[in-house]
């Protein structure tokens, strides 16, 4: 999640085009290498400590060693139809956040509505095999006239997209559909009906405007 300010240089030239992006990816990729690799030693040390067959051992351990390179990331800034990924549900089926259907929104327990989605890692490997069980999904934690104003700020954002989903992923993600009409105070608008979590996690101003319209200057130190 976006937990505090943004505390990115106030030299505007040394940034990417989207730095935020560009550090994400570079810091999930590795971390992503660095963790499966661990996992996958982890794994193969345990089950070295079985008594079974060395025939059993030598499959297990070329497909732990194959697990590390067998991945997918996919990312929340991706528009292309067969990258993009609903990182909401991704967060339900997760058990990290509560999936309201009627805004679409991921409300986490502690952080409400404050917290962002940056990425989802698949690995080429099942639940069964990993002996893990699904997790619990988040009962629902918007109370009814929370959902209703929220519901209401959805509609009030919707009428702003003239531009079919083209423009709903600008609106969401940054561009230039963001800043015309107002559209994106409109869904800070909505994510500000729910109570839970606001007062302490709301983001700052500046980090609000900049994943709304992907301005740098809002990454400028105040």
């Amino acid at each position: 999640s976006d937990g505090g300010k943004l505390g990115i240089k106030s030299s505007i030239g040394c940034f990417t085009e989207h730095p935020l992006d560009s550090y994400t990816r570079e810091n999930v990729k590795a971390a992503v290498e660095r963790n499966v690799g661990l996992f996958a030693k982890k794994l193969r040390t345990t089950s070295s400590s079985r008594q079974e067959t060395q025939g059993t051992l030598d499959v297990e351990a070329s497909k732990l060693n194959e697990m590390k390179e067998s991945f997918s990331i996919f990312w929340s800034d991706e528009y292309s139809p067969d990258q993009m990924v609903s990182m909401q549900r991704v967060a339900s089926a997760s058990g990290l956040c509560y999936f309201d259907p009627s805004t679409m929104l991921a409300i986490h327990p502690m952080y409400g509505t404050w917290i962002s989605f940056r990425a989802v890692v698949m690995l080429d490997n099942s639940l069964l095999e990993l002996n893990m069980s699904p997790p619990r999904p988040v009962p629902p934690l918007v109370p009814k006239e929370e959902a209703a104003a929220a519901r209401a700020a959805m509609n009030e954002a919707l009428a702003s997209i003239n531009n079919g989903a083209k423009s709903l992923c600008e609106q969401l993600h940054g561009g230039d559909s963001a800043t015309k009409n107002d559209a994106h105070k409109c869904w800070i608008k909505m994510r500000d009906c729910i109570s839970l979590g606001k007062h302490k996690y709301r983001f700052f101003e500046n980090q609000l405007m900049y994943h709304y319209t992907k301005d740098k200057n809002y990454l400028k130190v105040q």
